[in-house]
């Protein structure tokens, strides 16, 4: 082949071939980006793929649709606001009680709740209401942070010498997720 039908070599882009796990992790990144800036209505395969430089198709090879990027995606928020609400937890005090003081205001300070955190959201919850799969998604970080504050308020009852019945703990850390 000759010479001149390469492109000149600052024409070309720098090649880095990534691991599948942290392509997967760029792509779920790029739809959270898209989401935050056009809703869910903007999360375009291309548009996802072109924040990041890639093309549709290695999107596509690395999730089987579109909704199961949706899908990933809204499962890494939601399991990003819980870890970063259970990261308090070490810098809450010693007591049962500062510990869960600090796990509640993490829940609702940012970056937990913040105006990108919160479009997010709105935009998981609206897929959620159409798919099952997202839903799904839900109902489990749902489920994990809500046992977590559940064991919070478990030791910190206790510690107070409260009835520490887990039907009452379950009442109160439902009541305070809603």
């Amino acid at each position: 082949m000759p010479a001149s039908s390469h492109p000149p070599a600052a024409a070309r882009r720098s090649f880095t071939r990534e691991g599948g796990a942290q392509r997967r992790e760029g792509l779920i990144a790029a739809t959270l980006d898209a989401i935050a800036a056009a809703g869910t209505a903007g999360a375009l395969v291309r548009r996802i793929a072109e924040r990041i430089g890639v093309t549709p198709g290695l999107i596509r090879h690395c999730f089987n649709t579109k909704n199961d990027l949706i899908t990933a995606a809204s499962g890494r928020l939601m399991d990003d606001k819980t870890g970063a609400s259970a990261a308090a937890l070490a810098q809450g005090g010693a007591s049962a009680a500062d510990r869960l003081a600090s796990f509640v205001v993490a829940a609702v300070s940012a970056p937990v709740v913040d105006p990108r955190s919160l479009t997010l959201w709105a935009g998981s919850i609206q897929m959620g209401l159409q798919d099952s799969e997202t839903r799904a998604v839900h109902a489990r970080t749902y489920m994990g942070f809500r046992d977590e504050l559940q064991s919070l308020v478990y030791a910190a009852q206790c510690a107070t010498g409260r009835a520490c019945d887990s039907a009452t703990l379950r009442r109160h850390a439902s009541r305070a997720t809603r």
